[in-house]
């Protein structure tokens, strides 16, 4: 009895010791503790030392295999750790068969993929290794020879795989389907062949900016890959015009095809695939910008499946080609034509006409430009061709200036379902109507689609107002903002000066050509004088190129750009350019600097007399508020508050300083900074013609260097060899003027994009730059306080009581009047927020949440809201829901 006793004893002891284990496997197991999220990866595949629990004796093994299929691999590999029996069960092949190690990504060695492959064996069929930078060549070569039953594989940007892996696949790999090998850099021609002959299941190949991929690759993948039907090329810039020519009769799987950024493509390219790829349902064009009309009439004639199509940059693109397009692909259900800056109404009304099933519609930037020759581009009447279009869910109207808001409210009185997204850009038109727009946008989005909650928001405005309330490092000068400086050289002053035309065309506006101008009221009649030369100025064609690249950059690659500096400030010019598209970049934090404490100081002033003029249209974007502070100091000296940023800009600073100094600055970003993506660009001297200047004289009296394209294209070669862990793109070219396009244009810029994650921080004690400024770009602060001042309201409804004995009887209607203060009561906000609510502005958001059922009361100066005798607390409260649903 004894003997039983002290055995049921210890059994009770072991199920005890196995639960208090399962709870605390995490904190005993040897693993690989990821950096940030502390997940954990198994790194030895031995059995573990422990006793048997009750569990493991009640359910049978069958059972309990069912039980761990479950759970994912951060579960498996802690529960392989609880006991002998788990550690069995937990790492049977059966659970094996879909392993994503993201998660883990860097902390995953070639050992890991080893084990595992013994482990999983035949059981293995998906397997995503995406991130997993340390995985090479060796490992992938033993995990293809245990794992022949694979079907899906992702090695996305595991840089180490060579064609050797590839060699592997072909070899063991026979039923793989799906194969990722995006930022593959190292994958060349030899790859494509081995998979192409040993991979001939293929139906999803992904080889997007593994440049050393040519069209011989891609024709055999083609060619031997009968069931492909969707191709990513996306960024193959070694592609050329004739990848699809030779293997047109092969190419009738097809349904998918992605050629982003392909920039050799032609006309001649898109109408290979028009020929060949008949079942087309996806194509991506975007950014080949050698693309015209004939293109789109060729996918006219044959792509009749065509359901996606984007052509985003494709600005060669006209009504004609898309007229002929939208007879032959009345499929389409989805068109993106953003920047296709030359469609009218014409393009609309025949899409509306001819594509009765489109769904989405982006007419983002297709806005009216200044050159003669093209006007009206996008007018009012485009919404009212879409009217006919059933099937439209979404609608893009990004910097279509000639929209109005009028008929964006028209349009959407006819088609309530459709989702727009609209905003109206800064510069144009006037501020007063554009602010006027800005107030009536009531149950549409104009930008105010945040993706943060309310509380959210006012945490970050918290943390705001306290920055803002630090000391600063040193105080400047206040310098005076109408003086004069010369932007270029021989530049005078447009207010001591009487231009006068000449009509030399030869000799004519020598001395005003350059078109630095931009829209600050100390040079607008400088800007009008030498527009002619460059529209919009080329300050400002700088500063959208800014835009365009860093809003490609995060769409590409999914990541926010929260940290971006500006290294040679200036003026503030970009800054205040780019405030309008802050929260599309998803940035918190804008970091200025600059060496020239007067510069500094008429760029703060400059940078707040901005955000305080488009104040209302600011405060209407979507986005987190924005810090944004300036710094006094040396470029040439590495400061840590600017090494953990995510985007950092220089524009046409560098020639300012010895070539040495220069090459020493773009050294630190790229060697110790290391942004995600750096951009910085410099005056083509070549170009320098074009101003009448003479051979060797620099734009600027305080240039030290020019370089002209060739010179620029070496140091960018330089600059890949040596830090291969930046892919550089070939320089890129901004401002033109016409019967110069040899000289391809006035700047030369250069994109660096990070494509390995090295970490080389700087101490925290590094702080050369002095903080001089601070100012917040209050984006979103409209929508939180809408969204706040709605929840209030409704609380007040719940608990107001509508008597009858409070009614009055001072109009023709008899009505309630209540004090807006005691309905801003209920608002739930720290009062640095709360505060900032204007009750009269919050009386005209009650109003439009209502649907005007309610209306403003002024009782002894008061302000206050009516309720009509006619309205009920449920009908109002009802009215306000059904709007916030409608935004």
């Amino acid at each position: 009895m004894e003997t039983a006793d002290r055995r049921s004893a210890a059994a009770a002891a072991n199920s005890r010791r196995a639960k208090r284990l399962a709870q605390q496997a995490h904190k005993t197991h040897p693993v690989i503790q990821a950096k940030q999220n502390q997940m954990y990866l198994i790194t030895s595949l031995s059995q573990a030392q422990t006793d048997n629990s009750l569990i493991n004796r009640v359910l049978p093994k069958e059972v309990l295999l069912k039980v761990f299929s479950f759970l994912d691999t951060k579960a498996l590999c802690r529960s392989a750790q609880v006991c002998r029996s788990w550690n069995v069960l937990a790492l049977d092949g059966s659970n094996w068969q879909r392993v994503d190690l993201f998660t883990f990504q860097r902390d995953v060695k070639s050992s890991v993929i080893e084990n595992l492959a013994c482990r999983c064996g035949g059981f293995l069929k998906e397997l995503s290794l995406k991130g997993c930078e340390n995985i090479h060549d060796s490992a992938l070569r033993t995990f293809t020879s245990r794992c022949p039953n694979l079907e899906h594989l992702s090695l996305y940007r595991c840089k180490r795989v060579t064609d050797a892996s590839c060699e592997n696949l072909g070899r063991y790999c026979h039923k793989l389907k799906y194969l990722n090998l995006e930022n593959c850099s190292s994958i060349t021609d030899r790859a494509m062949k081995y998979i192409g002959d040993g991979c001939a299941n293929l139906t999803y190949l992904n080889i997007s900016w593994c440049d050393a991929v040519q069209d011989r690759g891609v024709q055999i993948i083609i060619t031997n890959c009968a069931s492909l039907d969707t191709l990513i090329l996306r960024g193959c810039e070694g592609l050329t015009e004739n990848v699809f020519g030779p293997v047109e009769a092969q190419m009738t799987a097809l349904k998918k095809l992605n050629l982003l950024q392909c920039f050799q493509l032609t006309d001649a390219t898109v109408q290979n695939i028009s020929n060949g790829a008949m079942n087309l349902e996806y194509l991506c064009m975007s950014n080949c910008n050698q693309i015209t009309d004939r293109s789109l009439i060729a996918l006219g004639q044959t792509s009749h499946n065509l359901k996606v199509l984007e052509l985003s940059g494709c600005n060669l693109l006209g009504d004609n080609g898309f007229v002929q397009l939208s007879k032959g692909c009345k499929m389409l259900e989805r068109l993106d034509m953003e920047d296709c800056s030359l469609i009218s109404d014409i393009t609309i009304n025949n899409l509306s006409n001819q594509c009765v099933a489109l769904r989405e519609l982006s007419l983002s930037h297709c806005e009216l430009i200044t050159d003669e020759s093209i006007q009206n581009l996008l007018t009012d009447s485009t919404l009212s061709h879409l009217r006919h279009c059933r099937a439209l869910k979404r609608i893009d109207l990004y910097d279509c200036q000639n929209v109005t808001k009028e008929a964006i409210v028209r349009f959407q009185h006819h088609r309530p379902n459709i989702e727009i997204h609209a905003y109206f850009a800064p510069v144009t038109p006037p501020v007063d109507q554009v602010v006027n727009r800005g107030d009536e946008m009531t149950n549409l989005d104009d930008g105010w689609g945040a993706p943060y909650d309310n509380q959210t928001y006012v945490e970050a405005y918290d943390q705001l107002e306290m920055a803002l309330m630090e000391p600063l490092d040193h105080a400047l000068e206040k310098a005076n903002v109408e003086e004069f400086r010369p932007k270029f050289k021989n530049q005078k002053n447009p207010k001591k000066q009487n231009w006068i035309k000449k009509t030399n065309g030869d000799t004519e506006w020598k001395e005003l050509i350059y078109g630095f101008g931009t829209s600050d009221e100390s040079e607008i009649e400088d800007h009008e004088l030498r527009k002619h030369y460059f529209q919009p100025p080329l300050q400002v064609q700088r500063n959208s190129f800014v835009k365009n690249t860093l809003m490609n950059f995060k769409k590409e690659s999914n990541i926010d750009i929260q940290r971006l500096a500006i290294m040679g400030c200036g003026e503030m010019s970009l800054e205040r350019g780019i405030c309008d598209v802050l929260g599309a970049f998803g940035t918190i934090n804008v970091l200025s600097v600059d060496i020239d404490p007067v510069s500094l100081s008429v760029g703060q002033q400059l940078l707040e007399k901005h955000l305080n003029q488009q104040g209302d249209i600011i405060s209407s974007e979507t986005g987190l508020p924005v810090l944004m502070r300036s710094y006094l100091g040396d470029i040439l000296e590495p400061d840590h508050r600017f090494a953990d940023v995510d985007a950092i800009v220089s524009l046409e600073v560098v020639e300012h300083i010895p070539l040495a100094d220069a090459k020493k600055f773009v050294n630190n970003v790229l060697g110790t900074l290391i942004p995600r993506i750096f951009i910085f660009s410099t005056p083509n001297h070549e170009y320098n013609t074009v101003f009448g200047m003479k051979p060797g004289e620099f734009r600027h009296d305080d240039h030290k260097f020019e370089m002209n394209r060739k010179e620029f294209s070496d140091w960018l070669e330089e600059l890949r060899n040596r830090f291969p862990h930046y892919l550089i793109e070939p320089p890129h070219f901004i401002g033109m003027t016409p019967r110069f396009e040899d000289l391809s244009g006035a700047s030369q810029a250069a994109v660096c994009r990070l494509q390995d994650n090295i970490n080389t921080a700087l101490p925290q004690e590094i702080t050369p730059y002095k903080s001089v400024g601070h100012v917040a770009c209050r984006l979103g602060s409209r929508l939180v306080a809408y969204n706040l001042v709605r929840q209030a309201f409704l609380e007040w409804l719940e608990n107001v009581e509508l008597h009858p004995a409070g009614l009055k009887n001072e109009t023709f209607m008899p009505y309630w009047s209540f004090n807006i203060s005691h309905i801003l009561h209920h608002i739930h906000a720290p009062i640095s927020f709360s505060s900032t609510i204007d009750e009269k502005v919050a009386i005209k958001y009650i109003q439009g949440m209502t649907s005007y059922k309610v209306h403003p009361d002024s009782v002894n100066g008061v302000n206050g809201i009516a309720i009509p005798q006619s309205q009920t607390k449920a009908n109002l409260i009802e009215t306000v829901e059904r709007n916030a649903k409608m935004q």
